[in-house]
């Protein structure tokens, strides 16, 4: 999103050079370059200087309203392979989410949404809303939420410093999302500056480096029973779409210990990021998964921290999906897979209140999930807005 701000505000014309290499082929195949530097040039740039606002989106798929000195506001929505190259480009009319007006009205289209979607909204000790909260699915990024705790309790017991450095090798370099993986060998990078960049931008290099600096067994003791043990991101993107044998099967069958060995098997990886399918969905794949009672359960304990960290408000607050009024301080944390998207917010109200909000959904229709991507997360911000009034 922050691209093409860029170059619908930049001095000269767009080029066909300026695109290069930002979108998929598949998309330039649909849509051609010449294509989209006329759309720029001729449709949008004349309308600069725009301001964005009403920003939702998590690590693959984004939405924001672009308003600009003449004309309509707009809103741009794109998605992204786990390349990062755009696959998906859609200019539409400003109001095309509707805002809910009543938590009765968003709870009503969330369950009417074509996905299977847990959701549990809680103001102070209460349960204002709640559908599936018990049920486990797969979360997606949200894991490293408790990778974070992990970092924040290895600290406490002196073993880790908020300043500490850790290495980036070949060997612990992750895809598809963040820059970490982009690093020259050797490169450092502090506990802190990697806890930041894991949750603002889901940095999977930067979860990983964290995960190993505190070892597997802290985050292990933290994380519901069912999700041990925690893979790595890199250990997982080669366990799903790696070359070699049926190690999906294998890892199903095996108990805790048995996965644990598996995973630690897997030093080598085989697979790129142009390598995952992103139309096939992975909801049944075991992966890092959750209900939304114990996702809002690592949100109390990481707001019970921050008395003693600080630092966890500028890390959880820096990227929180939409763009909500009414809180004194609004933390996010979101993740996805094909099939999965999770969203999860936690905040305290002008008032002093409270709220968390978490959204976990689901489908073997991929497609499904990303069609309705922005939909879910902006009921989130709807639901976030009403408690805050």
């Amino acid at each position: 999103m922050e691209w093409i701000h860029t170059v619908l505000e930049q001095d000269a014309d767009v080029a066909e050079g300026d695109v290069e290499g930002r979108f998929s082929q598949e998309f330039t195949a649909e849509v051609p370059p010449t294509e989209l530097v006329s759309l720029f040039n001729e449709n949008l740039r004349p309308a600069a200087p725009f301001d964005v606002t009403d920003y939702a989106g998590d690590e693959l798929t984004s939405s924001a309203t672009f308003t600009g000195s003449e004309g309509d506001p707009f809103v741009v929505q794109i998605a992204v392979d786990a390349d990062g190259t755009i696959n998906g480009l859609l200019f539409t009319p400003e109001n095309d989410h509707e805002e809910a007006t009543t938590l009765e009205d968003a709870e009503a289209r969330l369950d009417e949404l074509p996905i299977d979607v847990n959701y549990l909204v809680t103001s102070g000790d209460r349960n204002i809303a709640a559908s599936g909260e018990q049920d486990v699915a797969p979360i997606g990024s949200a894991f490293k939420l408790w990778v974070l705790l992990a970092v924040v309790n290895s600290i406490d017991d002196g073993s880790l410093n908020w300043n500490d450095e850790l290495t980036v090798e070949a060997s612990n370099k992750s895809l598809p999302s963040g820059d970490l993986q982009n690093l020259p060998d050797g490169s450092t990078v502090t506990v802190r500056e990697a806890a930041q960049k894991m949750i603002e931008i889901s940095d999977n290099t930067a979860t990983d480096l964290l995960i190993t600096a505190v070892g597997r067994e802290k985050v292990d003791e933290l994380v519901p029973e069912h999700m041990r043990p925690v893979a790595t991101t890199r250990q997982f993107f080669e366990l799903v779409w790696g070359e070699g044998t049926d190690r999906l099967g294998e890892y199903s069958e095996a108990d805790e210990q048995g996965r644990a060995k598996l995973l630690d098997s897997l030093e080598d990886l085989t697979v790129s990021a142009t390598d995952v399918d992103m139309d096939t969905s992975k909801v049944s794949a075991p992966t890092w998964a959750a209900s939304p009672e114990e996702v809002a359960d690592i949100w109390e304990q990481l707001d019970n921290a921050s008395e003693q960290h600080p630092e966890l408000d500028e890390i959880l607050g820096a990227n929180t999906a939409v763009s909500v009024s009414g809180y004194n301080n609004l933390w996010f944390k979101g993740g996805s897979l094909p099939g999965v998207l999770a969203g999860s917010w936690t905040g305290q109200t002008e008032s002093g209140d409270r709220v968390t909000v978490v959204l976990i959904a689901s489908s073997d229709d991929a497609t499904a999930v990303n069609d309705n991507t922005m939909e879910l997360l902006l009921l989130g911000g709807d639901i976030l807005t009403l408690l805050a009034s």
